[in-house]
């Protein structure tokens, strides 16, 4: 089973809010389609990540990391302001993050995410 993760960045508010939708792609058929927000401020570059799913100490549970050049502690996490995130990638709907993590992601697993500019 070959999954895709895929963010497209669609819209920068003027507080520095950036919106953009997470795709779950397998095997060619998007499955998923998850909103989320950033802080524009200390986004992340576009292009391709590695991310595991793995326990994060700041929120004592599994979480997708992300292995950004330069940077620490860059998750995908649960949160609704910009201000919940410095840098980290935003979903904002809770079952949407719960489907993240116990439907699409395995423990431990390594995937890739690519990430699209506005």
């Amino acid at each position: 089973m070959d999954t895709i993760f895929s963010l497209h960045r669609y819209a920068a508010n003027t507080d520095g809010t950036l919106h953009g939708n997470l795709l779950v792609i397998i095997d060619g058929d998007i499955q998923d389609n998850i909103p989320t927000i950033e802080n524009r401020t200390y986004k992340i570059s576009k292009g391709s990540y590695s991310f595991i799913h793995n326990i994060s100490p700041k929120f004592n549970e599994r979480l997708p990391l992300l292995d950004v050049p330069g940077r620490k502690g860059i998750r995908i996490h649960f949160g609704t302001i910009k201000e919940h995130s410095k840098g980290c990638i935003l979903v904002t709907d809770k079952e949407a993050m719960r489907r993240l993590k116990f439907r699409y992601l395995k423990k431990d697993n390594t995937y890739n995410i690519k990430i699209h500019e506005l």
